[in-house]
């Protein structure tokens, strides 16, 4: 029983083990050619410019995976506040349509951002959400915040959760 032959290259009937170059050159390919695109698209958001818009629409519009990247890339104080106040509008749609514990976790992280519009897109976000569990950590946040804007969607936030609660209570 002979082995079958391809140009000079011997293949058995069980198996074809490619050249180790192959190998790597097809693993190459795929890091660079086929890279996460979240992190594509938070890179195209911070780096603003022509792809900005359609990376913050498609991070409206991502997956439950996209969670931790996102909130790796707001607390990265690097970043512009522009993009991260926009990282924080994507982690609240994802909260809002996927229910994942930790893109709400993120948001109340984010209370404690060095950054006051940061704090604020979270205290907002929050508020949208109608987050009552959040109460404790927006009344802890309000004690030591010193920026007048973000005080204002603190108390925001609190109006937007009793709205949510008295809508709630009525509906019974």
């Amino acid at each position: 029983d002979q082995p079958r032959q391809l140009g000079g290259i011997r293949l058995h009937d069980y198996s074809y083990i490619p050249p180790r170059a192959a190998v790597i050159a097809l693993g190459f390919f795929l890091t660079i050619g086929c890279g996460d695109p979240v992190d594509r698209d938070i890179a195209d958001l911070i780096a603003g410019g022509d792809g900005a818009e359609e990376a913050r629409i498609a991070l409206n519009l991502a997956k439950g995976t996209a969670v931790d990247p996102l909130i790796k890339a707001i607390r990265d104080q690097e970043h512009p506040v522009r993009a991260r106040v926009i990282l924080v509008e994507a982690l609240y749609r994802l909260r809002l349509r996927e229910k994942i514990p930790a893109a709400y976790e993120g948001l109340v992280e984010g209370l404690a951002d060095p950054t006051p519009e940061v704090r604020a897109a979270c205290a907002r976000a929050l508020g949208n959400l109608g987050a009552r569990e959040a109460i404790d950590d927006l009344l802890l946040t309000m004690e030591r915040e010193t920026d007048p804007g973000t005080q204002l969607e603190i108390l925001k936030t609190f109006e937007m959760i009793n709205l949510e609660t008295t809508s709630a209570n009525e509906a019974m």
